[in-house]
């Protein structure tokens, strides 16, 4: 290819205001507006029998208590149809939107999702044993207490002592995994 030939770029592409502006994304809808995808699941489920659902969520700005609630709650929703593909971030503009100077960098954004998915892995699989739930309306009883475990977690990057808000394991047990292996870095995050 000769040296002097030129790409030309859509318009959308070129800089206003600098960089860093929002101006392209907002003109060209590029990745806004977005709505929260995990609000629109049950409402998809609800009329749908043989659809499954996957949906990219970040580890980098929700504590892992709440998005593995999140999800499990949408699993139990969809009959076991939801897939979470996990992502680290990118976007240094999603990280000032959470009130973070910047987003980390990208080993150490690695290192907080192996620690994330630990926790989120506990939540799911180990607060409430498959015994625990008896549902006894004559005695009055819902749960076995011994049977239910409080996590607790004291990381580098996430503090947690918690009894799972969901009661019981998906019927698929811990299916939902991250869809796209990376680098090596991240390898132990769900596959």
């Amino acid at each position: 290819m000769p040296r002097d030939r030129r790409v030309t770029l859509p318009s959308y592409w070129a800089p206003r205001r600098g960089r860093g502006s929002p101006d392209a994304a907002i003109a060209h809808a590029v990745q806004v507006p977005v709505n929260d995808p995990l609000m629109l699941i049950p409402a998809m489920a609800y009329v749908t029998r043989n659809l499954g659902f996957g949906v990219t969520c970040t580890v980098a700005y929700e504590h892992p208590y709440t998005l593995a609630r999140r999800f499990s709650t949408l699993d139990h929703l969809t009959g076991g149809r939801i897939g979470w593909n996990i992502v680290t971030g990118y976007l240094n503009s999603a990280a000032k939107a959470t009130g973070r100077p910047q987003q980390p960098e990208h080993d150490t954004r690695y290192e907080i999702a192996k620690e994330y998915m630990e926790i989120v892995y506990k939540l799911w699989e180990s607060s409430w044993e498959d015994e625990a739930v008896l549902r006894d309306r004559a005695q009055r009883v819902f749960a076995r207490p011994e049977k239910v475990h409080r996590i607790r977690h004291d990381g580098t990057y996430f503090q947690l002592e918690a009894i799972s808000a969901n009661l019981r394991r998906s019927a698929r047990r811990c299916s939902i995994r991250r869809a796209r292996p990376r680098a090596e870095a991240n390898s132990e995050l769900g596959g």
